[in-house]
């Protein structure tokens, strides 16, 4: 989990947009394995990454989301 100040991070080519569960993140792949996740959250962009799949990273950075809007 890393998150970056200042502008939003560039995406890599092939990254898509998804709503999970109402949350509007992103998904891409950077190596055969390796699923990301993205959202811009508080002015931040925010990346989850990782060897699992994408619906466990969507779910994970959702979390939070999900969580302060309950």
């Amino acid at each position: 989990y890393t998150v970056f100040s200042g502008k939003p991070v560039k995406l890599p080519p092939g990254a898509r947009h998804v709503v999970f569960h109402g949350v509007r993140l992103t998904t891409f792949s950077t190596h055969p394995g390796v699923a990301g996740v993205t959202l811009v959250r508080f002015g931040r962009t925010c990346i989850l990454a990782g060897r699992t799949t994408h619906e466990v990273l969507l779910a994970l950075a959702a979390a939070p989301v999900l969580e302060q809007h309950a």
